[in-house]
Formats: structure tokens, sequence, C-alpha cells
């Protein structure tokens, strides 16, 4: 009874020390892990000020977003203190990420974007790091804009002249009228790739008929009756000769 106590009581001792040993891991720091910057709806334009951005909005529940953490990671250090560039990302779960991340209309995770932080792009490149880390280099640069037209060419920058030169109103009109053509655009494209699912799955359905017609049309039972009408090859007796006898 005594050795059985001992061991009940060592038991108990080794779950607790397991316990505390799990607890203590939980809230121990990824070793070696870079602390990417995080923005939200508060921070983002102060952070982003001046900079060619590079950004991840994710959520941490997502498997892809867990699967591209080191090499964001890694490429976030990368770019650490850069005067031109900055590689971030935005928590979509976080209260004041998820208002940015719906103004950013942000649909899937991860989502990359890239740019001048007010006219940002989506990334529809490789995950790698290598493939980021090049385009990176090739992006992150001094970026053309209304506020700083000695980046631009002589034809942006005339372009960019112009749209100064109108009133804010106009340009919503203008704006809206572009945004009308690429609704146009995505609708025009939806409407044709429900008609090739639709011609597809009528292809599909006319094979698998003609299909179901043959096999019903006995063409097994042929196929074996075919089989039983083979003639066996003849055999022809070889003529003995006296020499061989």
């Amino acid at each position: 009874n005594t050795l059985l106590i001992r061991k009940s009581a060592s038991y108990i001792i080794m779950m607790r020390l397991f316990s505390f040993c799990v607890a203590f891991l939980a809230f121990v720091p990824k070793i070696g892990a870079y602390d990417v910057l995080s923005l939200n709806s508060r921070t983002f334009d102060e952070q982003t000020s001046g900079k060619t951005v590079f950004i991840k909005f994710f959520a941490p529940w997502c498997a892809f977003c867990k699967r591209l953490a080191p090499d964001w990671e890694k490429l976030a250090e990368e770019w650490d203190g850069n005067e031109v560039g900055l590689v971030a990302e935005v928590d979509c779960s976080s209260k004041l990420g998820k208002i940015f991340c719906e103004y950013m209309d942000i649909k899937s995770f991860p989502t990359l974007m890239y740019g001048h932080p007010n006219s940002m792009e989506e990334y529809e490149g490789g995950r790698t790091y290598q493939e980021l880390s090049e385009f990176a280099k090739e992006n992150l640069v001094p970026q053309c804009t209304p506020t700083d037209l000695d980046r631009c060419d002589a034809v942006t920058r005339e372009l960019i002249e112009q749209y100064l030169a109108k009133s804010k109103q106009e340009l919503m009109a203008m704006v809206k009228v572009e945004e009308a053509k690429l609704k146009e655009a995505k609708e025009k494209y939806d409407a044709e790739l429900d008609a090739l699912q639709a011609k597809y799955e009528e292809a599909a359905k006319a094979r698998d008929e003609a299909i179901e017609a043959v096999r019903k049309g006995g063409i097994h039972l042929m196929k074996a009756v075919v089989k039983t009408k083979v003639t066996p090859p003849t055999i022809t007796a070889k003529k003995v000769t006296t020499e061989e006898l």
C-alpha cells in the first residue's frame, strides 16, 4: 500500500510539472522571431508616411497566414529601418485592425498589398521568401505621387497636374466612371465564365449519357461473345522422315 501511495504521489507531481511546462511554453515568445510592425486604422497614416509599403493583411486562425508568417518576418526584418520601404502587417481580427481591413475591402487571408499608402495595389506574385524579397527590392522604391512630383516622369507629371487643376467633385465623378468600367468588366467576365461552366456541364452530361447508352446496349456481352468465336491456332503435324527414324 505504501509503494502504491508513493507511485500515485509521484505520478501527480509529474503531471503537475508537465502542465506547468506546457503553460509556460505557451507564454514564451518564439525564439528568433522578428516582431513585425503591426498597423491598424489609428496608426497606419503615421507609420507609413513617406514610405513605399508592402503590407500583409491576415487573421491568426488562417492556416495559409501561419505558413507565410516565418518568411514575412524574415522579409520585415530585412527592411527594418529602411528609409524608403516598409514591410508591415495588419491583424484583421483585432478591433482596430478589423475596421481598417473592412475599409480596405479585404476579402481573403492573407492578402498582400504594396505601393503608396494611399493607393496600394494587390500583390499577386509568389509567396516564397525569395520571391517576396526580389519583388520588394524592385518595388519598394521612391514613388511618384501628387505630393512628390520630382519623382515622376514627364508624362505622369503632366497627367497629375491636369488632375490637380480639377475640383474634388470633378475628380470623384471621373473616379466613379472608371470604377463603373471596372465593375462592368468584372461582371462581363463572370457572366462569360458562368456560360462556359454551363456549356461544360451540358457537354459532360451528354458524354455521360452516351457512355451509359453504349453500356446498356450490350457492348460487354458483345466482347464476351467475340472471345468465344476466336479460332484456336491450328497445329500442323510434323512429317517424320526416314533419316529421323
